[in-house]
Parts: C-alpha cells; sequence; structure tokens
C-alpha cells in the first residue's frame, strides 16, 4: 500500500488566474488516501472561498514579488522570505511535510529557501516563462523536480530529462458543456440579438496583445456585413499595468469603435460569456499554456489565435479552430470572417474542440499524472 504523503503548497499569489483555477481543481480532486495537503496563502487571496475543504490552509503574508533594483524593496522582501520561510519551516517539522510544491515562479523562491533549510523535496510547477538569469538559474538548479505546463516551456529547460516533466492542465469536461440556453447578456450589453459576439478572455496585461485584437475588430467592422461585437473580459491582476487598461480604452476611441466594445473586467460565472460568444480570438504572444483556449473549445466554441506558444499545441489548425502567423492581425481577420459567414464551420470546428479536449486536456488525466508524481518522490 502506497504511504499517505503530506505536501505542502505554495501559492504566494492573492489573485485568482490560470495558476490558482488549476491548483484548486486538482485539491477538489485529489485521491485523499493518498495525499494529505497544507496550502500556505496570503489572507487576501480571492479564491479562499473556492478550496475545498480536504485541504488545511494557513495563512502568512507572503509576497507577489516585482522585479526590482530598489535596495529597499529588495530589502523588505528578503525580510518577508525569511520570516515566512521560517514559519514554514515550524509546520513542516510539526506536520511531517513529505513534499514542498510551489506553484508559480514567486513562490518557488520561498520553496527554494526552506528546502535548503530542510533538505525537503521540492517540485516547481512553471507557469510562466522563463527569464534566463542568475535568479532563474538557481530556482532550477535547486528544483528536486520541474513541472512544465506545455512543450513549450518544457523546452525552455536545459536540464536532465530526468528533473523535467510535462504535465498539460486539464479541466473537468462533466462540468464545461456546451450551453444553448437563454442568457441576458446581450440584453445588458444593448446589442440586438442577432449580433455576433468576438471574445478575448484572459488579464489585461501586455503580453496578451489586446492592441491586436483591436486591430482585428476594426477589420471586421469595415469588411463583415453581419452586426458584430468585441467583448474585452478579464482584469490586471498586480496593478504593474494599470495604465495599460487606459491604453487599449484610447486606442479603441481612437478608431472610433467604442460602441461596439465592452470591458467587461472579472467574470465569476465565465461560463456565461463563454455560452454567447460566437468566436474566441487569442492573439497572445508567447502564452505558456493557453486555459482559456481549453475551456472555450470544451464549450465548442471555434478558436482563432497565433501560431505560437501553449495554443500552438492545444489547436489543431483547421480542425479544432485556426492558427495564423504570429502578429498577422490580417489573417486573423480572414479567419474570424469566415467563421461569422460560416455557421456549419463553426459548429465543426466547436465539436472537433471538445473531442480533443476529453481526449486531451481532461482533468480526470491532470489529477492522475499529478499524483503519480508526488507518489513517485
Amino acid at each position: 500500500m502506497i504511504s499517505k504523503k503530506v505536501i505542502l503548497v505554495i501559492n504566494s499569489s492573492s489573485f485568482i488566474s490560470g495558476a490558482e483555477i488549476s491548483l484548486i481543481q486538482y485539491l477538489r480532486n485529489l485521491n485523499e488516501l493518498n495525499v494529505k495537503i497544507l496550502i500556505v496563502i496570503p489572507k487576501a487571496a480571492q479564491y479562499l472561498q473556492l478550496l475545498p475543504s480536504n485541504c488545511e490552509i494557513i495563512f502568512l503574508p507572503l509576497v507577489w514579488f516585482e522585479r526590482s533594483i530598489n535596495p529597499f524593496y529588495l530589502f523588505k522582501c528578503l525580510i518577508n522570505v525569511i520570516f515566512c520561510s521560517l514559519k514554514i519551516i515550524k509546520i513542516i517539522r510539526n506536520r511531517e511535510v513529505d513534499i514542498l510544491y510551489s506553484n508559480s515562479i514567486k513562490s518557488q523562491i520561498y520553496g527554494v529557501f526552506i528546502k535548503l533549510l530542510t533538505k525537503k523535496k521540492l517540485i516547481w510547477h512553471i507557469r510562466d516563462n522563463l527569464k534566463n538569469d542568475l535568479l532563474t538559474r538557481f530556482l532550477i538548479k535547486n528544483s528536486d523536480k520541474i513541472i512544465c505546463i506545455s512543450e513549450f516551456i518544457y523546452l525552455q529547460l536545459n536540464i536532465s530529462l530526468t528533473k523535467k516533466l510535462l504535465i498539460y492542465g486539464g479541466i473537468d469536461v462533466d462540468e464545461w458543456q456546451p450551453f444553448n440556453g437563454y442568457s441576458h447578456l446581450k440584453e445588458r450589453l444593448g446589442i440586438l440579438p442577432e449580433t455576433k459576439i468576438i471574445a478575448q478572455i484572459g488579464q489585461l496585461t501586455s503580453w496578451k496583445n489586446h492592441f491586436d485584437f483591436i486591430k482585428v475588430a476594426n477589420e471586421i467592422i469595415q469588411r463583415c456585413p453581419k452586426k458584430v461585437h468585441f467583448l474585452i473580459v478579464g482584469e490586471n491582476l498586480s496593478g504593474k499595468e494599470k495604465k495599460y487598461k487606459k491604453q487599449l480604452e484610447t486606442e479603441i476611441i481612437r478608431a472610433g469603435l467604442e460602441r461596439h466594445f465592452s470591458f467587461l473586467g472579472f467574470i465569476k460565472n465565465i461560463k456565461e460569456i463563454y455560452a454567447q460568444i460566437d468566436v474566441l480570438v487569442h492573439p497572445a504572444i508567447d502564452e505558456p499554456f493557453g486555459r482559456v483556449v481549453v475551456e472555450a473549445m470544451a464549450m465548442e466554441k471555434p478558436i482563432v489565435a497565433y501560431n505560437c506558444g501553449g495554443p500552438k499545441e492545444i489547436i489543431v489548425n483547421n480542425q479544432t479552430g485556426f492558427l495564423v502567423k504570429t502578429y498577422n492581425y490580417k489573417a486573423m481577420t480572414e479567419k474570424i470572417i469566415a467563421l461569422l459567414m460560416d455557421s456549419e464551420l463553426q459548429i465543426k470546428l466547436g465539436k472537433a474542440g471538445r473531442l480533443r479536449v476529453i481526449e486531451e486536456f481532461n482533468l480526470k488525466d491532470y489529477v492522475y499524472n499529478m499524483e503519480a508524481l508526488f507518489n513517485s518522490m
């Protein structure tokens, strides 16, 4: 019989994003006979109410680090790392923790410090693009296992194959079902029932490349005979890019598109948005994975994305959606218009997309692969 592992999870973000959603889904579906979870998070975590009762929550003032050369800021961060790490080390000793698990690059800073002092095994789940700097190399060197969220991330790590592994994120395909019921979304937006909706969903940050989405909208409004409305769904997470939303709004006004756009911010019930859109557009550059792409495909929505990063691995071009050359917003426009003018094509790609999610990106496989890793340590 496999002994029950006690795993201490470090998640230093207070905000809810794909990393937190993926973690929460694992915690809700883990085999409690094999694993006991302690999770360390900031007290103000937005996802607190979503955490299941089968894990023990520990609050500490973890910092969501920002890159800086300000010596005062760096000193504050060092003091915080020492303080929080010593608290966690005490918990590790009292609760006989077997494995440390860091759920992001920034959480890994705590993870490595604790590992060096306790010699516990450390798993680092990389969900972001890596920088080739001293800090990143230090974090890699002091990890026992590194989970890569996509092959795109996997190939960025020039390390032993025994140290890194690829585990795709997964979603509950029974929970993420196509929905054909009535929604008040179009009424709330003040648009006609026959209006087509095109959306970009994700946090407001520059690498998500919303500016190309605005360029695409401008092209579609000028060329497509259908009534079309565009949604930008999401908010900035850390506050570091507060100006970014204002820049997007300014660009929309400059292009004369304000009556064709709606900013919806963070939406808790995002399924209602997916259910009502006709096409999901994903112009992000070097997206580490692309959870929103998987969610949309599970709900039988066609995707048009740039041919890079994680979406390149998720989408099968011309079968579950369209991949176009990076920054070629005109080619992206052509594919979107083709979808808007052909409802049968939308349905065909949507159904194929859901089948691909069931086969390759389902929650059952994700949980199985995670537990196999923990049991192997």
